[in-house]
């Protein structure tokens, strides 16, 4: 399952892709650099609202950002109900 999409590879992805570091998006969206850590090992699941934080400061510029944002957010819907499903199953 190396290859299974989660939020964390998401955000490692778009990361260096940005050439930005963990600590400076940490800043930039006011949570702490552990928080990203965890998020980005799978430790941690981001509210909606940190999550489009990230993904805004994170998105490419030029034509194609709303559509990869609006991707990206719909993926983060989607793994957000197997996360809650999962839950329930417990």
């Amino acid at each position: 399952m190396e290859n299974e999409l989660t939020i964390g590879s998401i955000l490692k992805e778009a990361l260096i892709e940005k050439n930005i570091s963990q600590a400076l998006l940490a800043e930039t969206i006011f949570v702490s650099p552990h928080t990203i850590s965890r998020v980005l090992k799978g430790k941690h699941f981001p509210n909606g609202a940190t999550f489009g934080a990230m993904i805004r400061v994170l998105a490419p510029s030029g034509e194609n950002r709303q559509s990869w944002i609006e991707e990206k957010e719909s993926i983060y819907k989607e793994l957000k109900k197997q996360k809650n499903k999962r839950g329930q199953e417990k």
